[in-house]
């Protein structure tokens, strides 16, 4: 074996010389072992606040002690509430939606079919702060600034903080500046969202003067929006954030084996782009994130099912974890102050947890976010890991993923991703954690459908002379 694996590592170091240093592991013939040092970056940065969306409007309520106790395993830091595109439809007092008239009318504005058929499942403060004081996380509030007015909504943060959840963060909406959203009808044009946002932060600020407000953000192609960044900002100064949604779609990272990495890793900065985030001077905060598996245009039915099937698959645990990854590192030298992955319960393809159909169970979705969540529950910083493949090339993030997080208390946890059909071996040597006599490692099939954990190999594996073994597609915590 050494000396198969010496006469590789030398193909290697050639090879990667001659295609620009860079990017090897994926074009390595399948199955044969690559060997590469870790290789922890000097400088840690702080952890972000990473959370979910806890829009829990189709499974049991936060009272259920069984399905509350499954969501705390995730190890979230921030909850999400009540969630995405129901905020501008949502009555804090009754925990769920706004009466209508007759024609599911408020206001001028319709409420959607789906909404106003849905079964009652009570998800109110009483529920929610079940939620929080069993994890113990912080909570960033979604404003209705549609369907109820500001001093309903200051009334609402102020119930909140009397029953013990903090004031910290608020948003000012959800996608607003979507095409048939209530908010983009409300505010025609990004001008009057931004100075009827300037007025709410304002006012917020008097009762909540610790309170960070982020406002909606993301340029649209539409010639009222395609400046919606630098106006909205500009008519609310007073912002201490711009929220961004990340959602590449699945006809740009999928091919004929699944998901393809190397895509998402380029659709998602692609994104990020086209967004006009990368021209931001303001902190941002990532409030929703995954494949866009909803959005499946021009597709007929069976073909449609296929491609969304993808989302239950192994492959979709390591994609949350690449873009957890590049969530963390895309905004540049200081990470996002939260990081929010698109929702724990819900429509099953973008779910963490599967609520309504079967019993309760963790989706590959939910297994790829808690396997960050765990490596970095109760950490303080974190500093990504590279690996080095030859004398001056190192692996794609796409190819082999590292995160080291650390904590004066708690010492240090590195997670090891491996997103290519190739077993690594990996020198660890230079993380620090040569006191660490084994790892845990989790690995599937890419596209193997998982149902539960019995459909992922886990194995807790010796440390030899300073090296691990990654099998292809799999998840390493050491």
């Amino acid at each position: 074996m050494k000396s198969r694996i010496g006469i590789f590592v030398v193909f290697l170091a050639v090879s990667t010389l001659a295609l620009g240093m860079l990017g090897m592991i994926s074009t390595v013939a399948s199955a044969q072992e690559i060997m590469v040092n870790a290789i922890p970056e000097r400088s840690e940065k702080p952890l972000p606040l990473y959370g979910i969306n806890t829009m829990n409007t189709k499974g049991p309520p936060w009272s259920d002690k069984s399905f509350r106790d499954m969501a705390a395993s995730l190890h979230f830091k921030i909850a999400r509430y009540p969630g995405g595109n129901i905020a501008e439809l949502w009555d804090w007092r009754k925990g769920w939606f706004v009466d209508t008239d007759a024609q599911g009318q408020i206001g001028g504005f319709t409420m959607p079919d789906n909404f106003r058929t849905m079964k009652y499942s009570p998800s109110g403060f009483p529920e929610f702060k079940m939620l929080v004081d069993e994890t113990h996380c912080d909570a960033v509030f979604v404003l209705n600034m549609v369907t109820r007015n500001l001093d309903d909504q200051i009334e609402m943060l102020k119930y909140a903080q009397s029953i013990g959840i903090p004031i910290k963060w608020v948003e000012l909406g959800n996608e607003y500046n979507n095409t048939g959203s209530a908010g983009r009808k409300k505010y025609v044009l990004p001008q009057d969202y931004g100075t009827t946002s300037r007025n709410w932060i304002t006012a917020i600020k008097e009762h909540f003067p610790n309170a960070k407000i982020a406002v909606i953000g993301g340029n649209r192609q539409s010639p009222s929006l395609k400046d919606w960044n630098s106006i909205v900002l500009t008519e609310a100064p007073n912002a201490d954030a711009i929220v961004a949604h990340l959602y590449p779609f699945p006809s740009k990272v999928l091919d004929s084996n699944g998901i393809n990495y190397e895509k998402l890793f380029s659709a998602f900065k692609e994104d990020y782009d086209r967004q006009g985030f990368n021209a931001v001077n303001k902190n941002i905060w990532i409030t929703e994130y995954n494949i866009h598996w909803a959005y499946v245009p021009n597709v007929e039915p069976t073909q449609r099912k296929i491609i969304q099937q993808y989302a239950f698959t192994w492959g979709q645990a390591l994609a949350i974890i690449l873009m957890t990854s590049e969530a963390t590192t895309i905004t540049g030298a200081v990470p996002p102050q939260m990081i929010v992955e698109h929702g724990i319960s819900n429509w099953e393809n973008f779910a963490a947890i599967q609520t309504y159909s079967g019993p309760l169970r963790i989706l590959p979705a939910g297994m790829g976010y808690k396997a960050w969540a765990d490596a970095s529950n109760n950490k303080t910083s974190l500093r990504q890991i590279h690996f080095q493949i030859s004398a001056n090339g190192y692996a794609n993030d796409f190819d082999l993923l590292g995160w080291q997080f650390n904590s004066p208390q708690s010492g240090n946890t590195s997670l090891l991703v491996n997103f290519t059909s190739n077993p690594i071996s990996v020198d660890v040597s230079a993380l620090g954690e040569t006191a660490k006599t084994y790892y845990d490692v989790k690995h599937a099939d890419k596209n193997k459908l998982i149902n539960s954990d019995a459909d992922v190999i886990s194995e807790r594996i010796a440390v030899t002379n300073h090296k691990i073994q990654l099998p292809p597609y799999s998840i390493a915590t050491l």
